[in-house]
């Protein structure tokens, strides 16, 4: 998959959980307790309670199979990321998890997601 591809659908998942999430569940997002590797502070756990629950699942079907290789996107190319279909990730969960081993601004990008979500950022560039 392409990187341009990749962000398409990133930008497709954040723009149906805005539509789908409740006002409640959307609520729950807190950028002081984000936590990309929290089953509970991720971004599905915060709305949810668990990443891992029906109603994540519902939310947004897990596509991807791995988070990473391991390697730093600004190292390496983004082609070889590891971008399988599987059943165990989304796209915004995979996309989370890069910003937040392998780039200098996680933290203001991570909140930027989060205030997407929200709605009080109209716009986010990825």
């Amino acid at each position: 998959m392409r990187k341009k591809d990749f962000l398409i659908e990133v930008q497709k998942e954040l723009d149906h959980i805005k539509v789908h999430a409740t006002d409640e569940e959307k609520g729950e997002l807190d950028f002081s307790t984000f936590d990309h590797n929290s089953v509970n502070n991720c971004i599905y756990g915060q709305m949810t309670g668990d990443c891992s629950s029906s109603r994540a699942n519902q939310l947004y079907h897990k596509t991807y199979d791995s988070i990473s290789n391991g390697e730093s996107v600004l190292r390496t190319n983004f082609k070889n990321q590891d971008l399988n279909i599987g059943n165990a990730f989304t796209a915004l969960e995979k996309y989370l998890y890069m910003i937040a081993t392998n780039c200098n601004n996680r933290s203001k990008k991570q909140n930027e997601v989060i205030e997407y979500i929200k709605g009080n950022l109209e716009k986010i560039v990825l």
